[in-house]
């Protein structure tokens, strides 16, 4: 029947009519016990066209999630959650739909969608879709809801058990779970295991997990008003308030009651990176705390960046919201093989208002200092910052940060710098130029982990040639998860140093959960095997993606491929090149875009030796996203090189700042260096960047430098003047 059906709507909708099979909520959730063990649960009217009868649930006022990809709602994509009719409308397994208030096709917000109020009784014309896991149910078109009665029932959530969502791991169990997918529920007595902040300002935000007495865990995340910090400002246009309300819970504290709609993002069998079942509460009454902990509001270290000569204070903003703070204590330690018991203790006496201080003595440059926090209240429950056994991180230094300073991960996995200006060096590995990824990325070359940064924010990076080195400074921010540099200010130091991918193995299933280290660093896929090559595993994972890995790995297994992202561009979903012609749908010849070469589409006939791009990551997945056609090597099927050569990157642009002799050049021994200039120093580089001879003029101009012992070829000679000013990137040719 479903077949016929299917056939059906794919008659009527080419001669530009729409299927209005009325059906029941209970009816799209239809996945049965056998399909769901088989960790399938796609519903059989997937992409039908269908109309539902049901209450509103949640207000369409309430959902605060940003897009910019739609048009209308202020940028947001609006959301409810509906309950089928049946028993008045009570919440029960199977009853609940998520419905994304965007027409179906299009980027359009639904017309009149925010408006929508809990308890309204509706008729949504739409199609079935699914995402990440989640089923979802979108209008076709601006007039495809009818409010059939107003503001009826009131809802009762249906208590269900953690482990009936997730196990330990917060990994979905199908088999109990899906039932609830949807559904407005309440669970009891658990506990906050970890606090999740990330983003700044007025797109701060914060998302946390509980677990139960038996360790089933399940993330508490923010769609709604609910659950946005006081500076988060509201996008949605009916929204009630300005600003948000909420306070993020401390680790360990009890909450007897938490209530919400219950989202699927999806893991385990069916393939997903997500969350599991996690829980979206909607009004400020879904959160009952039966004990609470001492709170950390904020923690600062001042000057975030000390230099050796700088003392170190600690601020510690901390409230009791059922009482008061007896004590506060800070461990630390300058040694790095100092065990945690062993920290240094000292007390962290109250400054003022909420805030508590210490300050630690200037340490030498180089020093990492680790440090925890824990604040006891007036009932002796005692909570850590950060959660134990993470430690909080300064660092000292001298000569700045690098970029894996900023990187490496700090308690909640984002790094240690977030909302902070910061300052770092490093090598443009993609630019903003045509014929390269389009976005710009710096990459420290003396590193093998957590090296690269994305800058953005500015219309100066524009100017930035790949394998430039540049100094960047600006703020630190995490966009979902994201690491990401909003520029201050960008300047380019001259001297050009090719970036070195890091070769993987995409089929390495024991990588997969530690790609976080290679973030936004630019990495090259290749089969280990000699002669042995990658191919296209998974032709069109949605969104643009696709996966490769190598011929031998178990194509079947998600932790044995690796996602690949090209021909899109949006800035949000899709940070991806138009310079390749590798995609997973003709579609993005023109969508979000348009690409340079005409597509070449994906299917598992096509390989390659290797791929290299920047390692992205965006809901959930870490993706590869190559630069241009030069990245995908030994494809195939045949590319187009047309059109690019080398607009990316130009060294004469780098050169020739001010007059300069160098002579001879090309050299055997000795070389003769002058400038207008009373001081003048000279550096001396490979062409992968390695520093070789250094050398400083004493008032003078001009510095003799002997290469009798350097192997011929190319280098590249970076002159300062006085003050330590940028005098230009020059070539230098050593010969036999």
């Amino acid at each position: 029947m479903k077949n016929l059906f299917t056939l059906l709507l794919t008659a009527t909708l080419s001669v530009g009519l729409y299927a209005q099979q009325l059906v029941q909520v209970t009816d799209i959730n239809d996945a049965t016990p056998a399909m769901l063990a088989n960790c399938n649960d796609t519903s059989s009217y997937y992409l039908d066209t269908v109309k539902v009868v049901c209450y509103v649930v949640t207000a369409g006022n309430l959902s605060e999630v940003v897009s910019s990809s739609i048009n209308g709602a202020n940028g947001t994509r609006p959301f409810i959650w509906v309950n089928d009719t049946a028993n008045g409308g009570a919440p029960g397994p199977f009853t609940g739909l998520e419905v994304m208030g965007v027409n179906w096709g299009t980027s359009q917000a639904t017309t009149g969608f925010t408006s929508l109020i809990s308890g309204d009784l509706v008729e949504i014309t739409g199609v079935v879709g699914m995402y990440n896991g989640a089923t979802q149910f979108q209008p076709l078109n601006n007039t495809s809801i009818n409010i059939l009665a107003g503001n009826n029932p009131t809802f009762t959530p249906a208590p269900i058990q953690v482990s009936e969502l997730n196990d330990a791991n917060q990994i979905n169990n199908l088999v109990t779970g899906e039932k609830w997918e949807g559904v407005f529920i309440e669970v009891n007595n658990v506990t906050v295991t970890s606090v999740s902040p990330f983003g700044s300002g007025v797109n701060a935000r914060v998302n946390f997990t509980v677990a139960d007495a038996n360790g089933n865990s399940m993330e508490v995340y923010d769609f709604f008003l609910a659950q946005k910090l006081t500076t988060w400002a509201t996008k949605n246009p009916n929204s009630p308030a300005s600003f948000g309300k909420f306070t993020a819970p401390a680790v360990g504290t009890l909450f007897t009651s938490l209530k919400g709609v219950i989202e699927h993002s999806g893991n385990g069998c069916t393939g997903g990176t997500g969350q599991g079942y996690r829980l979206q509460p909607f009004d400020s009454t879904h959160y009952t705390i039966g004990k609470a902990l001492p709170n950390f509001i904020s923690v600062q270290s001042s000057p975030s960046v000390p230099t050796s000569s700088d003392p170190i204070t600690v601020n510690a903003d901390i409230v009791d919201s059922d009482g008061s703070i007896d004590s506060v204590n800070i461990f630390w330690t300058a040694n790095p093989s100092t065990p945690l018991a062993s920290f240094t203790k000292a007390a962290m006496p109250l400054s003022s208002g909420i805030t508590y201080s210490y300050t630690i003595p200037a340490q030498a440059d180089g020093t990492v200092i680790r440090y925890f926090i824990e604040a006891t209240d007036d009932d002796t429950a005692t909570s850590r910052y950060p959660i134990n056994p993470d430690v909080a991180n300064i660092y000292v230094r001298d000569n700045g940060l690098t970029i894996m300073d900023v990187q490496t991960p700090s308690s909640g996995g984002n790094s240690p710098f977030v909302g902070q200006t910061v300052t770092v060096k490093g090598f443009v590995s993609a630019s903003e130029r045509a014929c390269d990824l389009g976005y710009v990325y710096i990459q420290d070359t003396s590193a093998m982990e957590y090296a690269g940064l994305p800058l953005r924010g500015s219309l100066a990076l524009a100017n930035l040639y790949r394998n430039e080195m540049v100094l960047a400074t600006g703020t630190i921010q995490e966009s979902f998860g994201f690491t990401e540099m909003v520029i201050d200010s960008v300047k380019s130091l001259g001297m050009g140093a090719e970036v070195q991918p890091i070769v993987l193995d995409p089929s390495d299933t024991t990588e997969f959960d530690d790609y976080e280290k290679y973030e936004s660093m630019l990495v090259k896929f290749q089969a280990p095997g000699a002669g042995e090559k990658l191919q296209v595993v998974r032709p069109d994972l949605g969104f643009g993606d696709y996966a490769i890995s190598t011929q031998k790995s178990n194509t079947t297994y998600f932790k044995a491929v690796r996602r690949v992202l090209a021909g899109r561009t949006d800035g949000t979903r899709a940070q991806s090149s138009l310079y390749v012609q590798l995609v997973s749908d003709s579609s993005w010849a023109t969508n979000d875009g348009t690409m340079f070469y005409a597509p070449i589409v994906t299917d598992t006939n096509i390989t390659m030796d290797a791929m290299t791009g920047i390692m992205w990551y965006a809901f959930g997945n870490f993706k590869l996203t190559p630069r241009n056609n030069d990245d995908l090597e030994g494809l195939s099927v045949a590319l187009d090189t047309n059109g690019c050569g080398l607009n990316y990157f130009s060294m004469e642009e780098l050169v020739n700042t001010v007059a300069l002799d160098m002579y001879p050049n090309p050299a055997t021994s000795n070389v003769t260096i002058s400038a207008e200039s009373d001081n003048i120093t000279v550096q001396v580089y490979d062409l992968k960047g390695t520093l070789l001879i250094e050398k400083s003029s004493n008032n003078q101009g001009t510095i003799n430098l002997n290469v009798s012992g350097m192997n011929h070829g190319l280098y590249l000679v970076r002159v300062q003047g006085d003050d330590n000013e940028f005098l230009g990137t020059y070539k230098l040719i050593i010969g036999q």
